[in-house]
C-alpha cells in the first residue's frame, strides 16, 4: 500500500483473477429509512446512480474505451457506515487510464450535473420497474424477500411491501427535482474516508502500478 495520486491505495495480485479492476470507495454516514422523507432520499440516490451508470456505459462504446465495464453505486458497509463507490474493469496495463476516466466522469457530474432529459428517462425507467415488480410479485424470488428480512433485522429498515413501494414510487419520484439529485454527487470525490483498491491478475507481463 502507499499514497498514490493523493489517495490512500491498496493493490493486490491474484493468481485466479481474470481481469484488472480498480475501485474507489468513499465511506459515509448510513442512509437511514424511518419515514417518507428518508425513503425519498433513497429514491434520489437510485436516480443519481442510474444516470451516472448510463454515462459510464456510454464511455464503453468509444473507439478506444478507458474500461470494458464500469459502474457506480452505494450500499451498506457496516451498521455504522455506508459506502459510495466507483468501479471499473480495465484491460491489462489500463489501470491509470481507467482510473482517470472514472474520476473525470464523477467530477464532470459534480461540476455540471445532469440534464432534465436524463432525469426524466430514469424516472420513467424506475416507475416501469416498480410496476413490473408489483405485477409479478407472485414470482418474487425467495432471496429477495430474505434480503428484506435481513435488512430489517440488521439495520432496522422497514418492511414496506411491494404494493406500498409502488404507491411511494408513484407519489415521490415525480416530485424529485434535478437539483435534489445532483446534490448527491457531493458524496463522491471526497478527500477523507477514501480508499482505492486495485486488483490485477498474477501472471507474467502484467505490472502492478
Amino acid at each position: 500500500a502507499s499514497t498514490w495520486w493523493g489517495f490512500n491505495s491498496t493493490w493486490a495480485s491474484d493468481k485466479e483473477a481474470i481481469y484488472s479492476t480498480i475501485a474507489v470507495y468513499y465511506k459515509r454516514n448510513p442512509i437511514v429509512v424511518k419515514n417518507v422523507d428518508d425513503y425519498k432520499n433513497e429514491l434520489k440516490h437510485q436516480l443519481f446512480y442510474a444516470m451516472l451508470n448510463d454515462r459510464l456505459t456510454e464511455l464503453t462504446t468509444m473507439a478506444d474505451p478507458p474500461f470494458s465495464y464500469a459502474y457506480a453505486g452505494n450500499s451498506k458497509f457496516v451498521r455504522s457506515a455506508d459506502v459510495s463507490y466507483l468501479v471499473s474493469v480495465v484491460k491489462e496495463g489500463g489501470i491509470e487510464k481507467g482510473f482517470d476516466a472514472l474520476l473525470t466522469e464523477a467530477e464532470r457530474v459534480k461540476e455540471h450535473g445532469f440534464t432534465s432529459t436524463e432525469l426524466d428517462r430514469q424516472k420513467t425507467n424506475q416507475l416501469r420497474m416498480i410496476e413490473k415488480r408489483r405485477d409479478e410479485k407472485d414470482k418474487t424470488e425467495s432471496r429477495e424477500l430474505m434480503q428484506e428480512f435481513v435488512s430489517n433485522y440488521l439495520y432496522d429498515e422497514p418492511l414496506i411491501g411491494i404494493d406500498n413501494q409502488y404507491e411511494l414510487y408513484n407519489s415521490l419520484i415525480p416530485k424529485i427535482t434535478l437539483e435534489e439529485v445532483i446534490k448527491i454527487s457531493a458524496e463522491l470525490l471526497q478527500p477523507e474516508n477514501r480508499v482505492v483498491l486495485v486488483s490485477v491478475p498474477e501472471k507474467e507481463g502484467v505490472k502492478i502500478p
